[in-house]
């Protein structure tokens, strides 16, 4: 896994610690199934489950020697459980144990996944009911078309994750499946009872046939399911590029008075705890500079309520005081916090360490990898999902306890 693309629970799941442990909770469960079956005795198999443990080192080490992953697995645990380590990969094959664990690994990465694609697909909903009747220019051959309403934009979007959805589900159902059927699959050694009831234990379905492998058309088919899914969100990442859309939220605000905007701005509420923690912070001599992908009009007049150092945001374009629906400035792009921060950072002499960010939303990725300490408050998961600390309570006060 490259940590910055990959989430904190996808990158525990893929660990090579989390990956010998769920191959020990194979080991486990088969040696529950052949005490179940009369083969291990009971108290042997006590002994073994209160002692079974490893190291990834030694693991290491003894695959050094002996050249294969699963031996070497083997024998680290069974150095810990002793003279009963003997009932440890009882008639087992190493594909067994690892395409086994692959299948519990894989299982639980798409279950993490689909939670994430149906929070989404619960989004483009929601918004295609809120804009059902908004009108927005339709598109064909890359050009202006038709009208159409902004709704049916996010009802497609919708219909697209579902479909996506319910192939990551068949896929899911495919991939839980278990193999525990000896050398190239014969029974050999191990009966079709056994496999089943190690299945059982693991909340797998036992293969209805397999060799020395599980099938891997049904890896084919989680890859298959992943890039059309996958598909589908850089797609909508595609049309909702954070400068396109705030070229058309500006662009709703043409004709209004630059007086009124300032009035609104002026008179926008703060969320709780903004005062405290900035002189928390300025009294610890930290600097605090705000980054908003929004206005001047607004950063500024908190600026002058609430004492930070500085901010960058956008500048919305007047002319004889009537907004003309155009704007510049410092965050105009997906990727502008982020760019601003390292260019602070080169200036100011500072290490990612010694720099906090603190976001809601998805346009804060590129600023969150920047620092060392990344507070997502009461965020999104796209960003809890980079973020080092999550504060669900709306009072920013509680950004103290990490500080």
């Amino acid at each position: 896994m490259i940590d910055r693309y990959t989430t904190q629970e996808m990158d525990r799941l893929w660990s090579e610690e989390n990956r010998l442990s769920v191959m020990l909770d194979v080991e486990l469960a088969v040696c529950r199934a052949w005490c179940e079956l009369g083969r291990i005795p009971r108290d042997a198999l006590e002994d073994i489950l209160s002692r079974a443990r490893f190291s990834v080192e030694r693991v290491r080490e003894i695959e050094d020697r002996v050249q294969h992953d699963v031996i070497a697995f083997v024998s680290a645990v069974a150095e810990n459980v002793g003279e009963n380590g003997r009932y440890l990969h009882l008639g087992l094959t190493s594909s067994d144990v690892l395409d086994t664990a692959s299948s519990l690994m894989l299982r639980d990465s798409l279950d993490c996944i689909g939670a994430a694609a149906r929070e989404l697909d619960a989004a483009a909903l929601d918004l295609a009911r809120r804009y059902r009747y908004l009108p927005c220019v339709g598109r064909t051959h890359g050009v202006h078309a038709e009208p159409m309403t902004l709704g049916l934009k996010f009802l497609n979007w919708h219909a697209e994750l579902k479909r996506g959805l319910e192939r990551l589900a068949l896929a899911r159902e495919h991939i839980a499946c278990g193999k525990i059927s000896g050398a190239v699959g014969t029974y050999a050694f191990c009966p079709p009872e056994l496999e089943a009831r190690v299945c059982a234990l693991l909340g797998l379905t036992p293969a209805a046939v397999s060799n020395q492998i599980l099938q891997r058309d049904r890896h084919a088919e989680v890859m298959n399911a992943l890039a059309l899914l996958g598909c589908t969100m850089e797609r909508m990442a595609g049309e909702i590029d954070f400068f396109e859309s705030l070229s058309e939220r500006v662009a709703l605000i043409k004709g209004m008075k630059l007086s009124d905007a300032k009035a609104i701005a002026e008179s926008l509420p703060f969320v709780c705890g903004a005062s405290e923690i900035i002189a928390y912070l300025k009294n610890k001599g930290i600097k605090v500079i705000v980054f908003s992908g929004g206005f001047h009009l607004a950063t500024d007049a908190a600026q002058k309520k609430l004492g930070f150092d500085a901010s960058f945001a956008n500048y919305l374009h007047e002319k004889n005081g009537i907004l003309t629906g155009l704007f510049g400035g410092e965050m105009m792009f997906g990727y502008s916090k982020g760019a601003l921060l390292a260019q602070l950072k080169s200036l100011m002499g500072l290490e990612t360490s010694e720099v906090m960010c603190v976001g809601d939303g998805a346009n804060d990725v590129s600023m969150f990898r920047e620092a060392g300490l990344r507070i997502a408050f009461c965020a999104n998961e796209i960003l809890k999902s980079e973020a080092s600390v999550c504060i669900e309570k709306k009072d920013l006060k509680e950004i103290m306890k990490y500080v």
